[in-house]
């Protein structure tokens, strides 16, 4: 029997960076999930401010959503070049 499921949770050993434990969601189909969409910043190259010596400073990488479990995006893309 196959179970889909989404990963929640990654611990990571202190010294090695090395996975230690993983945390799974059951995500049975046609459901919504609340969960962590990263977020993809492009544009960086022609963003005005960044032009002028400005710095990008990501205080959240990612964009809290609930979806439906059968579309979960991989990543959320966002333009600054404009």
């Amino acid at each position: 029997e196959l179970i889909r499921a989404l990963v929640r949770q990654v611990d990571f050993h202190p010294v090695s960076s090395d996975p230690v434990a993983v945390s799974l969601q059951r995500c049975p189909p046609n459901t919504t999930v609340k969960l962590r969409v990263p977020l993809l910043v492009i544009g960086q190259d022609a963003a005005p401010g960044l032009k002028r010596q400005g710095y990008l400073y990501p205080v959240k990488p990612y964009v809290t959503c609930v979806v439906d479990s059968d579309e979960v995006p991989p990543y959320i893309e966002h333009d600054i070049s404009t």
